[in-house]
């Protein structure tokens, strides 16, 4: 596993949610008949997954819509 300074230059290179991922994958015993390069494109996916989420998040935070949860039925 990771020791300390590990987790740092993880941080420093901001893959916190692709290294979480990553090892929740590598943990999962319904993992272990993937090959290794598998595993890690599905953290990659869910780390690309979880930015875009992030941004728009922010995107819509920083439009300061009044009602930024509603869908497009809710505003009629």
């Amino acid at each position: 596993m990771l020791n300390s300074e590990g987790h740092q230059k993880i941080k420093d290179l901001r893959l916190t949610v692709f290294a979480e991922k990553f090892l929740e994958l590598t943990n999962d015993e319904a993992n272990d008949k993937l090959l290794p390069e598998q595993v890690f494109m599905q953290a990659v996916h869910h780390s690309l997954d979880s930015r875009r989420s992030n941004k728009v998040d922010k995107l819509i935070k920083q439009a300061r819509f009044p009602l930024p949860g509603a869908s497009i039925a809710e505003l009629h």
